[in-house]
């Protein structure tokens, strides 16, 4: 549902804050169980200064940001899971990535045991990207992977 809910909503509203808060409200809505997620999302847009990443967490662990020249940093990650508040709370920040700069965002765990694969959709501008994806993958990984 979250995944779905995640695609669909990004059609109407590019703030990825926006679409974690109503795919919250659609999870307790239904209640049918006791499950939560952690999430992350973001919307991409290009700038004069570089590609504009405005990111939402909603309880899932911090994306890295591995700069071209090798520094890394991370982001605040946080936020509240989805399916557990009425109010949760995502966390956002804004990043500004250059070329050669790569944002890596971590599953929090693979349904079926593999190594994280790369589904990236959405319309221009928005992508979503579940389990986990890796812009590029660690020389040490030969997994699946997808530059955005």
């Amino acid at each position: 549902m979250v995944r779905h809910g995640i695609r669909l909503l990004s059609l109407w509203d590019a703030a990825p804050a926006q679409v974690l808060a109503k795919v919250n409200t659609a999870m307790l809505a239904q209640q049918e169980t006791d499950r939560f997620v952690t999430a992350v999302a973001a919307h991409l847009s290009w700038q004069e200064q570089g590609l504009a990443v405005e990111l939402a967490s909603a309880g899932h662990p911090a994306a890295a940001v591995v700069r071209a020249g090798g520094a890394v940093s991370f982001s605040s990650g946080g936020g509240l899971p989805l399916g557990l508040f009425e109010d949760g709370g995502t966390r956002t920040e804004q990043l500004l990535l250059q070329p050669g700069d790569t944002l890596v965002l971590t599953p929090t765990g693979s349904p079926n045991g593999t190594r994280p694969t790369v589904r990236c959709t959405g319309r221009p501008g928005w992508r979503m990207c579940s389990p986990g994806a890796w812009a590029r993958p660690p020389p040490s990984w030969s997994g699946p992977s997808r530059t955005i």
